[in-house]
Parts: structure tokens; C-alpha cells; sequence
């Protein structure tokens, strides 16, 4: 499966989506990192499945750590590990 990923950096935040490419794009997970750099940092994540959100709680200084303890935590499961993107985007508030 082919995927894209969007990324979306903000002050204290990062918003991401998993996509999978094709004829409509399907949104296939999607979620964000919070309060970075803050006391209670989470990580809060979407799948397709219909099952509630999931969260973990992160300790987090800066945006680098927030994304190496998300993808550390394999939170996201079963997409980002067996996901390799085509295509990446990223926009910096």
C-alpha cells in the first residue's frame, strides 16, 4: 500500500494524516501531538477502524522529541509500520 503523509507544525503542536494514495485519497489515520514543550504532552490518534481515539502521554521539550517519542511509541500501529510514503508534506506555523 502506498501512502501519503501530511504534517502540520505549530507552536506547541503537530498535526499529522496518513492517506492512502489513489482515486479519491481515503484519510486512513489521523492525529496530533499536543502541549509541547508543556506539562502534558499527548499523543492523541485516529484509525479508520471506528474504534475510539487513542492516546499516550509523551514527555516532549521540543517538536524533534515529540515526533521521535510518537514514532517510538508505534502508536499509530499498524500503519506506520508497515507504511513507507510516497509522498511527504510539511508546513511550519
Amino acid at each position: 500500500m502506498q501512502s501519503i503523509l501530511t504534517i502540520n507544525g505549530g507552536s506547541s503542536s503537530i498535526k499529522f494524516a496518513f492517506y492512502q494514495a489513489g482515486e479519491p485519497l481515503k484519510r486512513e489515520l489521523y492525529g496530533k501531538v499536543d502541549r509541547i514543550g508543556l506539562s502534558g504532552t499527548n499523543l492523541t490518534f485516529h484509525d479508520v477502524d471506528g474504534k475510539p481515539p487513542a492516546s499516550r502521554k509523551l514527555d516532549a521539550a521540543d517538536h524533534k522529541s515529540a515526533a521521535n517519542s510518537a514514532r517510538l511509541a508505534r502508536s499509530p500501529g499498524r500503519i506506520l509500520r508497515r507504511s513507507k510514503p510516497l509522498a511527504t508534506g510539511w508546513s511550519m506555523a
